[in-house]
């Protein structure tokens, strides 16, 4: 209708592709990633105070809140620890 060209990845292994088409579009692109809600959208980087004030804010509400801390954590943990 408006001309945009629509790409939905809901696939990790799609994502680089998918940003390939975007950047490659001869028009404008929506990009709509399906992403996991129990994994939030973090930084690349974070600060130990930012992840402390995240992980207080999460207890204090968010049904979620432990298996959002858990897939941190784990993200956190793999930048650390070398690949095999």
């Amino acid at each position: 209708m408006l001309g945009f060209k629509g790409i939905r990845v809901d696939d990790p292994d799609e994502v680089a592709g998918a940003w390939e088409k975007a950047f490659s579009s001869d028009r404008p692109v929506v990009y709509e990633a399906i992403v996991d809600a129990e994994v939030p959208p973090m930084p690349p980087h974070i600060f130990f105070d930012q992840a402390k004030s995240i992980t207080r804010a999460l207890y204090c509400g968010d049904p979620a809140a432990a298996e959002i801390i858990r897939h941190s954590f784990a993200e956190l943990v793999e930048e650390y620890i070398p690949h095999r």
